[in-house]
């Protein structure tokens, strides 16, 4: 297996070829190509081998009180993640995201990452359910499907309890606007 690598500008179209074939459709590949216009992806990874057959991405989301859009933190965010079907099952998809979440710590060692997927798989690699520890997808409940790895021990920098009524106050996690070519309206 080759090791992943940094994606250049040379790799975008077989990126884009990846993320249509393993999402059988243009959501993924619409977004990637948003994030990239917006500069958005802080890091990706790329497994190629007769073309480029597994992917990963991670950018920037913010997050905010929850009720509000007031912005109080920033965070990171995996996705998407692609392996080409005829190689799933070679850990393709596990060196990139394993690759692509190293780089993105590197550059940002004191922020959480979230990824919203299958609590199964995305166990393997640290992450744990986030609604426990007072995080919110702005999407809606998603039950363990929305979860979030540390790499510094910190999980709860944005929730506190509220002032003498022991509830604890929720944060809300913000994806970049790329992310809403995913709404129904568009």
């Amino acid at each position: 297996m080759n090791d992943p690598r940094p994606v250049a500008i040379g790799d975008r179209p077989g990126v884009l070829r990846l993320l249509r074939d393993a999402f059988e459709g243009p959501l993924e590949a619409a977004l990637v190509e948003r994030l990239w216009e917006a500069k958005a992806i802080v890091a990706e990874r790329l497994i190629e081998d007769e073309g480029v057959v597994a992917y990963a991405a991670v950018s920037a989301v913010s997050i905010g009180h929850f009720g509000s859009k007031e912005i109080i933190g920033e965070a990171l965010g995996l996705a998407p993640v692609a392996s080409a079907s005829r190689r799933q099952n070679e850990g393709l998809g596990a060196a990139v995201v394993n690759a692509a979440i190293d780089t993105a710590f590197k550059a940002f060692p004191n922020r959480l990452m979230f990824v919203l997927g299958d609590p199964a798989y995305y166990r393997r690699f640290g992450f744990i359910p986030a609604s426990p520890f007072g995080y919110l997808w702005e999407g809606g409940d998603m039950g363990d499907a929305f979860q979030f790895l540390s790499k510094h021990g910190l999980v709860s920098p944005y929730v506190c309890p509220a002032e003498e009524s022991g509830v604890t106050l929720r944060a809300v996690v913000f994806y970049h606007d790329a992310f809403s070519v995913f709404n129904v309206e568009n």
